[in-house]
C-alpha cells in the first residue's frame, strides 16, 4: 500500500471517528487534483455505496468504536451487540459525513471513472455549472467591487 493510500485512509478513519462517534457534522471536500491514484477511488466508492469502507479500522480500533456507541446504542434500546453498534456508528457516519465532489466533465476522465465506480454517479446529486458568460462576470464583480 503507498504512503498516500495509508495517509488517506487515516484521515478518513479521523473524519469518520469525528462524524460516527462524536457526531459532528463532517464535510470531505475533493477536487479531482486531490485524487492521488485510482485507488483512493475504491474507498471514495465504498463510502458513497454504503459508508462502509473495508479495512478502514484495525481491530483494536474497530474496538474502541463499538465500546464508543455501545451506551447510546443502549440509550435507543437496541439490543447491545457489535453489530447493531457498528451499524449505529457507520448510520451516524452516512448522516454526519457529507462528500463533495469537484470534478470536471472536460475529456474522458470522469467518464471513466464514472464506470469503474459507480457510487460516483449512482450515490450523489450532480450539479454541472457551466462557463460564465465574460458580460456576467464584470457584472458581478462591478457589483460587489463598487463600493470598495
Amino acid at each position: 500500500m503507498s504512503h498516500v493510500h495509508t495517509h488517506t485512509q487515516v484521515d478518513l478513519a479521523q473524519l469518520y471517528l469525528k462524524a460516527g462517534l462524536k457526531n459532528i457534522g463532517m464535510v470531505l471536500l475533493l477536487t479531482d487534483a486531490q485524487v492521488p491514484d485510482e485507488k483512493f477511488l475504491v474507498l471514495i466508492n465504498d463510502l458513497l455505496a454504503s459508508g462502509e469502507i473495508p479495512g478502514l479500522f484495525a481491530d483494536d480500533e474497530l474496538e474502541n468504536v463499538i465500546n464508543g456507541v455501545r451506551n447510546e446504542v443502549k440509550g435507543a434500546r437496541l439490543q447491545d451487540t457489535k453489530e447493531n453498534c457498528w451499524s449505529f456508528f457507520i448510520d451516524r457516519v452516512r448522516r454526519q459525513l457529507k462528500v463533495v465532489l469537484c470534478f470536471s466533465p472536460v475529456g474522458s476522465t470522469l467518464r471513466v471513472r464514472a464506470r469503474k465506480f459507480p457510487a460516483l454517479v449512482n450515490c450523489t446529486s450532480i450539479d454541472w455549472f457551466h462557463e460564465w458568460p465574460e458580460e456576467a462576470l464584470v457584472s458581478v464583480s462591478h457589483r460587489f467591487l463598487s463600493e470598495v
